[in-house]
């Protein structure tokens, strides 16, 4: 624990009998004002690693005096549901150290934010603000919002590895540069940035690309603390060519059974219309449990996405269907088992999903991989046999995408004049550009001018 006590740190004591083995392992290098980046599988404590030492110096400061007003702590997810359950996982314990009215203040802003809570978020910006890496963009885009962002310190970046292999990411990494600019400009420490897994390598690379070219990180790596029992079920049996229609009715059949005999089951599939099929053919199987048997995907209403996410929480439903929307990090209560219809297409999304079960650091995370026809029985094959090896999928970073240069380039023209050195040694201090040529830099400036060619708007692969 850090020298001096704040309520967060006495609510801690209280609540917990000790810390998890990665929190006990990150906690002293964010004491100490260094970048982490922390692997841990799910339901091992690492977004407390993370907050603890945040809402612990927010808490000691508050003590002294009113916290000043503005950003002081930064959270990006890739899922809007992440914010959205993080928000209630924060202002629970916040209300239960100070009551109804806690003054650490905590904010959500995404697409589904209202304009009203927008405003509002303006005229009293929370201290602790949860976001989406395009909605982070939107704010530092915005000349009235720079005041706001320049208070932050802290930027913790959860799930990262959904974040490293797209350009959502790379997008993220410019952000973070920009931010890192404001700060200097207006005389701040540097970021501190705190990186959130529970599957991905290597973690060398990844350390880089959240912390850019100019900064160091620690690895915080904790993977084997948590057991996972990843198994194979296969409905073709003696016969690799049935006829059409007789793998999916069996399918069906074996995974109706493995609902009943489970109390809470997770589904994933590979699709959105499968999941939606899938609940389909389950509650048509099921008649007597049709009522605790629900669909979830992003392309949900708001409000049912929710509503689903709360039950499953609550422990009222004996499954969910889901594409990749509960892949991540949200809190959903007791899971007893993960199926995977059909290989979810790499050994960390194998893991990340199975790490869904067992949501405690105790329990045992068991998964099934389903395979759906003879090719597919291959490929589960492998990747159950990789997985039990620990065996990840090295992360691909996109190389210098340049539409997605484009687009910050113009966002940092709509804030005033900045020179074209400065602007180059900026995006190069973004780890997905650290090799971008000035020969790039100045043909996207060219056709942003409108005398240019078209540059090749895709990342180097």
């Amino acid at each position: 624990m850090s020298d001096g006590t704040s309520p967060v740190q006495d609510w801690f004591g209280r609540k917990f009998e000790q810390p998890t083995p990665a929190q006990a392992a990150a906690w002293p290098h964010i004491r100490a004002g260094k970048n982490v980046l922390i692997v841990s599988p799910t339901g091992t404590g690492k977004t407390f690693a993370a907050f603890f030492e945040v809402l612990h110096q927010l808490a000691r400061e508050q003590a002294n005096a009113p916290l000043r007003e503005g950003i002081h702590c930064l959270y990006v997810s890739p899922l809007r549901a992440l914010s959205y359950d993080l928000e209630k996982n924060l202002s629970g314990p916040l209300r239960e150290i100070y009551g109804e009215a806690p003054p650490i203040h905590v904010g959500l802003r995404s697409g589904d934010t209202e304009v009203k809570e927008r405003e509002a978020q303006f005229a009293h910006p929370p201290h602790i603000l949860l976001t989406t890496p395009e909605s982070i963009a939107l704010l530092v885009s915005q000349p009235k919002w720079l005041p706001h962002l320049a208070t932050i310190r802290w930027v913790i970046v959860d799930e990262i590895h959904a974040l490293t292999e797209n350009k959502r990411g790379v997008h993220l990494s410019l952000s973070l540069e920009r931010l890192e600019a404001l700060r200097a400009v207006t005389g701040g420490t540097p970021l501190q940035r705190i990186g959130l897994s529970a599957t991905v390598a290597p973690l060398s690379e990844v350390a880089a690309f959240l912390t850019g070219t100019h900064g160091h990180c620690e690895i915080v790596d904790v993977m084997t603390t948590k057991r996972i029992d990843l198994r194979l079920y296969t409905p073709l049996k003696g016969n690799p060519y049935p006829l059409a229609g007789f793998s999916g009715t069996r399918l069906v059949r074996a995974l109706g059974k493995l609902i009943q005999k489970f109390r809470t089951t997770l589904v994933f599939t590979n699709t959105r219309s499968g999941a939606e099929s899938t609940t389909y053919w389950l509650k048509e199987s099921l008649p007597e449990l049709a009522g605790q048997i629900e669909c979830h995907h992003a392309s949900l209403d708001r409000d049912l996405r929710l509503e689903v996410e709360d039950r499953l929480k609550r422990g009222e439903l004996r499954a969910v269907v889901c594409s990749t929307s509960l892949e991540m990090g949200i809190d959903i209560g007791t899971i007893d088992l993960v199926v995977m219809l059909s290989t979810p297409k790499g050994v960390s999304k194998a893991l990340q999903r199975t790490g869904r079960a067992g949501h405690s650091i105790h329990e045992i995370s068991r998964g099934l991989l389903m395979a759906t026809n003879v090719n597919d029985l291959v490929e589960c094959c492998a990747t159950a046999r990789l997985a039990r090896r620990g065996h990840l999928d090295a992360v691909r970073i996109p190389q210098a995408p340049l539409d997605v240069l484009a687009q910050h380039l113009l966002s940092l023209g709509c804030l005033g004049e900045v020179s074209c050195d400065a602007a180059f040694a900026l995006v190069r201090r973004a780890y997905p550009y650290r090799n971008l040529s000035r020969q790039d830099f100045d043909d996207v400036l060219d056709y942003l001018a409108g005398g240019g060619n078209t540059p090749r708007f895709s990342a180097k692969s």
